[in-house]
């Protein structure tokens, strides 16, 4: 096959986890965004996402066949590597000369071990990724040569070279809105975007204010692509976006991904006087407990918040100070109260098991008196993962507490029991007392007929019903 290097296909590799109504399937967003960055330079883009569609080498072949890229992207998550290395390989077979080209946050912490468990692969995109795979694009489509390509590792003969990190973006408003156009927002529509965000909600769209957090969580990877430098679109930037996602496509529901969304109570309460113009029915977001006021939320509330999710991650002060957290309990119990008063119909918490691994069973006991205090409407527990670029992970690795062979594919938040340990903790334990926090809280008389109550349609019922059921399957399996 001779590809057409203005052609260019971004892929998001299967997940290989089982779809559970409760576990959401985003759109690929971030690949929307390349697609966005690489347009305006005349090329041809498709996004194939083998996330929403099933997997087979026929059909990437067809795919191929049809359009010729003559540049791949694939976008991958740590548990969805063996995946991504599958379709580069199947990729390199079908059309040798087509360049296969890796980003997301597990190959930018992993650049060099990346390139070297994947032969098929050209070149990993490290860190940020618009201007880089632009750059890497062009350099592509014209024959030249990808060394002095910063922001990029890649062969170059039978080296592998690590080139000069890029800049992030100084602006993000420089940055055009993702292509949403790429996207099939009908068939997403059918699929859980969000925890308890179900189709009454209407059509549902993931978007970013900001990029970078200044949090030093040890579980967290975030920082490897987007710095720990926390850079703010305008108001009138997003509100832009916000628009556009209404007027064409028809946008009822928007889901703020921001690590910090709430980190600004001035900027928060600009966005919502904006989102009051617009007439945005709904939204929902995350947010840190720690930089909440009852003003705030109240603003939210009134403004169509329907959802926050609050990163609690442990209900023990001795775990949330060495984990890096840098919450304090009473800070949860006073976020989640004011959240109440003001309205705000639905409150996750979301826990972690094993944030640091010096957890103990104390620890948990703790976690789950927690959990009993604030009575989220969904709780979210799951073994904290040591992905590259983690803290977490140099811990276990010190500690003898790391496998010896990364198995990427167990490396998953809740689907998949670990291959690591955790000081007092083997992975069945791990796993167990994920169960254990999730069954004491879910199937208690107070939480089903509280939330029974709270029904307000047949489609919500369906969701919840469902939800309920891949929960019960999820957590006595093999039980």
């Amino acid at each position: 096959m001779q590809p057409n290097n203005n052609h260019i296909v971004l892929i998001r590799p299967p997940t290989g986890a089982p779809r559970l109504s409760f576990l959401s399937l985003q759109p690929p967003i971030n690949l929307a965004y390349l697609a966005a960055a690489v347009r305006p330079a005349n090329f041809q883009v498709e996004i194939w996402d083998y996330g929403m569609d099933p997997f087979s080498r026929d059909d990437l072949e067809m795919r191929a066949q049809r359009f010729r890229p003559g540049l791949v992207g694939i976008s991958c998550l740590t548990p969805t590597i063996p995946f991504g290395y599958e379709i580069a390989t199947a990729v390199k077979e079908i059309s040798p000369d087509t360049k296969v080209v890796m980003g997301g946050s597990h190959s930018s912490a992993l650049p060099q071990q990346t390139l070297e468990e994947c032969p098929a692969l050209d070149a990993v995109v490290v860190g940020e990724g618009e201007q880089t795979f632009l750059e890497c694009a062009e350099r592509v489509r014209s024959g030249n040569s990808l060394v002095g390509c910063a922001g990029l590792a890649h062969r170059q003969g039978g080296s592998l070279i690590v080139e000069p990190p890029r800049p992030l973006v100084s602006s993000l408003d420089e940055l055009s809105f993702p292509a949403r156009e790429l996207l099939d927002h009908e068939r997403y529509s059918k699929v859980q975007h969000s925890r308890g965000i179900s189709e009454q909600f209407g059509p549902q769209t993931e978007i970013f204010t900001s990029r970078g957090c200044p949090g030093r969580c040890i579980f967290c990877a975030v920082n490897v692509n987007y710095g720990s430098r926390v850079r703010f679109r305008s108001v009138e930037n997003v509100l832009a976006e916000v628009e556009e996602c209404q007027r064409c496509f028809g946008i009822r529901h928007f889901i703020i991904q921001d690590d910090t969304f709430n980190l600004r109570e001035s900027r928060v309460a600009d966005l919502m006087r904006g989102f009051r113009k617009l007439g945005v029915p709904s939204f929902s977001c995350d947010a840190r407990v720690d930089t909440v006021s009852r003003e705030m939320l109240a603003e939210m509330a009134r403004s169509g918040c329907r959802k926050i999710s609050f990163g609690v991650e442990s209900g023990s002060p001795r775990i949330l100070a060495l984990n890096g957290k840098g919450i304090l309990r009473d800070q949860v119990v006073r976020a989640f109260a004011w959240a109440r008063e003001v309205g705000i119909e639905l409150l996750e918490a979301t826990f972690m098991i094993g944030s640091h691994p010096d957890e103990t069973e104390e620890d948990l006991r703790q976690t789950q008196d927690l959990i009993r205090e604030i009575r989220p409407d969904i709780l979210f527990c799951s073994v904290a993962v040591p992905y590259p670029g983690t803290e977490l992970r140099n811990l276990l690795q010190q500690a003898d507490c790391y496998p010896s062979e990364e198995h990427w594919e167990h490396f998953a938040m809740f689907t998949n029991t670990p291959v690591w340990r955790t000081f007092h903790f083997s992975p069945e334990e791990l796993v167990r007392a994920r169960d254990r926090a999730l069954r004491s809280y879910y199937l208690t008389p107070r939480y089903l007929l509280g939330r029974l109550g709270k029904l307000r349609s047949g489609t919500e019922a369906k969701y919840w019903i469902r939800a309920g059921m891949d929960y019960l399957r999820a957590t006595f399996r093999g039980r």
